[in-house]
């Protein structure tokens, strides 16, 4: 006997539960809708700025002097 188990061959559009899944097609829409708004830096600003507003005082004013993207950016000026 090999040590592999046998698993039973599922297809793409119905799960084990026999609940349909989305088609191939589908996934494939999703999957680049994702990668157009993941990759769409104009839209990552808006929705970050929106989260901003949104916040209370004490956590903008944390953000604003504890920012990340800040220390890297002078990281990255001494280093020059």
């Amino acid at each position: 006997m090999s040590s592999k188990a046998i698993l039973p061959k599922m297809t793409l559009n119905t799960s084990s539960s026999g609940i349909e899944r989305d088609q191939p097609s589908d996934l494939l829409k999703k999957a680049e809708e994702f990668r157009r708004i993941f990759t769409d830096k104009e839209k990552q600003k808006r929705e970050a700025l929106a989260y901003f507003a949104s916040l209370d005082e004490p956590a903008k004013r944390y953000i604003q002097h504890n920012n990340p993207y800040r220390w890297m950016h002078k990281a990255s000026r001494m280093q020059m």
